[in-house]
Order: structure tokens, then sequence, then C-alpha cells
């Protein structure tokens, strides 16, 4: 199960779940040989990197580097906690965005994507730091963009809290 810090409980009212992302991508992957930073490493249920490793990250001083994650049909999202490395770097986190469209890739509104929350601007500390989605749209994607120039995104584990769909009546005879 995916490790919480003790100091912050699942969102209360309305009851979230943690959800499953089906997939990540991301702008671009670091390569270092004989490491795995794909964004896959982004939603592997672990929030911390003490090994040292187990984190994604997109190449070095890009533009607008982003993480989308693809969340399962008609889940109402109610916040996305997005963890930075414990070991460094922090400080690279912010500002950051959180975007829910339907497609992934660089979230921007006239493609229809919506922002959560407008841009958030966190201290250097592993968070968790909180992008508020509560009330938004429903959406296929949730995206990760940190604006701006000469970015990296290096990034433990980013959390999905809300409901999934309600279940399908049962078909009658």
């Amino acid at each position: 199960p995916p490790l919480l810090p003790p100091s912050l409980p699942p969102p209360s009212a309305p009851p979230f779940l943690l959800l499953s992302p089906i997939a990540a991508t991301m702008h671009s992957t670091y390569l270092l040989a004989g490491h795995d930073l794909s964004a896959r490493k982004c939603i592997d249920g672990i929030t911390g990197n003490a090994n040292g490793w187990n984190f994604c990250m997109s190449d070095v001083n890009v533009d607008d580097p982003w993480l989308s994650l693809e969340v399962a049909p008609g889940s109402a999202l109610g916040e996305v906690r997005v963890y930075a490395r414990e070991d460094c770097c922090q400080h690279r986190l912010s500002p950051f965005e959180v975007w829910l469209s339907g497609a992934p890739g660089p979230p921007s509104a006239a493609s229809g994507a919506v922002r959560c929350g407008g841009t958030l601007s966190v201290p250097p500390t592993v968070g968790p730091h909180v992008g508020p989605c509560a009330g938004m749209p429903l959406a296929s994607y949730v995206t990760v963009l940190l604006p701006g120039s000469q970015r990296v995104m290096m990034l433990a584990e980013v959390q999905l809290w809300g409901s999934l769909p309600p279940p399908a009546p049962p078909s009658l005879p």
C-alpha cells in the first residue's frame, strides 16, 4: 500500500479515496545509466526516495516540463498531492500547476484544459503539496506542470485523491 506521512491523513468530507492512475507520461525523461527515472516512478505508491533513486525526472533546463496521469473514466478528483524528492532539490518544484484535461501533454485553456487552484507557490519541502481540484469537471488526465523556462521536474510521487464513478446499475433480465 502507498506510504502516507503520519502528519497528513486522507482528505475529509467528502470522503476521498486514493485513486490509482492507469498510466503516466512526461515531457521527457532524464537518462542516467543504470537508473529508471521514468514517469512510472511517480505513481508507484512510494512517497519517499530514501534509497536515492525512487523519483521521476525530466531532462534538465527545459521549458514547461509536465507529468500527465491517466485516471479511470468518470473519476471525480478532490485533490492532487505532489511529493518532491527528499534527498535534494525541493526548491525546484515551486511554482507548479495542476491541470485537468482530455489528453496527456502540455495543458492549455485553449485546448480545453482546466487549471485547479491557480499557480501554486510552495515552500522548499518534501510536501505533500496539495493542488485542490474538488468541484472541477471530470477529466481523463491530470497534469502537473512546472511553468517557465530552464526548469527540471524531479518528483518522488503524485497522488490523486477523489471518488470513483458509481457502479453501473444491474441489468434487468
